[in-house]
């Protein structure tokens, strides 16, 4: 098996770029939008108290493995508690969703993708979340994205990778996957039967390998699979 015979498979959130300040982000502008558009919406709720509700919503739904659907029911949701019920909540969640791509890439992220694409080694992202790379300033760089709303499950169950590498008609073998979390990430993809690289940026505990605390080091560890 050589090189041309993988495919890197990379998650999105917290592996190529910081996601928390973005969720927070699209969380007020959403919030901003609500108020906006709803009088007394503040009084119904205080900021903190719309995000609890989205993570209440979650909860609430643990068969729902789409993230869209989830912050559309999250909406949904906190109207009915304002007093509307059954409304549509397709312009709200495109105010959260558009500042969702906002995002800022990590330092290395470029000039990784950059150096795995001069290896002619085909890029894909498989992500739990539902940021666009087209939107997110990484266009060109994936021939293929998965997310829960395109496979049907979700991160760590291992069929999401199963599913994946079905379609692109491989082997788990021949996929090598990189992600910040160690359950949805690492874990799951080697119970899929896939290669794994946990992109360990917090410095968590290290009795997994391969591991790497910059991305500056995914190259050589692939090289170290492939060859």
């Amino acid at each position: 098996m050589t090189g041309q015979d993988y495919i890197i498979s990379f998650d999105l959130d917290d592996t190529l770029f910081d996601n928390g300040p973005v969720i927070k982000h699209a969380f007020v502008k959403l919030y901003e939008h609500m108020v906006d558009s709803y009088a007394g919406f503040a009084e119904t709720f205080d900021f903190d108290q719309f995000v609890k509700l989205a993570y209440q919503s979650r909860m609430e739904n643990p068969d729902i493995v789409d993230y869209s659907l989830l912050r559309k029911i999250h909406i949904q949701n906190a109207l009915a508690d304002y007093g509307i019920n059954n409304a549509d909540p397709d312009v709200a969640y495109q105010v959260f969703i558009d500042a969702r791509q906002e995002v800022t890439l990590f330092e290395q992220t470029i000039p990784l993708l950059e150096s795995l694409k001069s290896h002619s080694l085909p890029l894909i992202a498989i992500s739990n979340g539902n940021a666009d790379p087209d939107r997110i300033g990484l266009s060109g760089y994936f021939s293929a994205r998965f997310n829960p709303t395109s496979v049907g499950y979700a991160k760590p169950d291992p069929r999401m990778y199963e599913l994946v590498c079905q379609q692109l008609n491989i082997a788990p073998e021949q996929l090598i996957h990189i992600g910040d979390c160690r359950d949805n990430d690492v874990d799951a993809a080697r119970n899929a039967g896939c290669h794994s690289i946990w992109f360990n940026r917090h410095e968590s505990s290290v009795d997994y390998q391969p591991h790497v605390q910059c991305l500056s080091q995914i190259l050589s560890e692939i090289s170290k699979i492939i060859n």
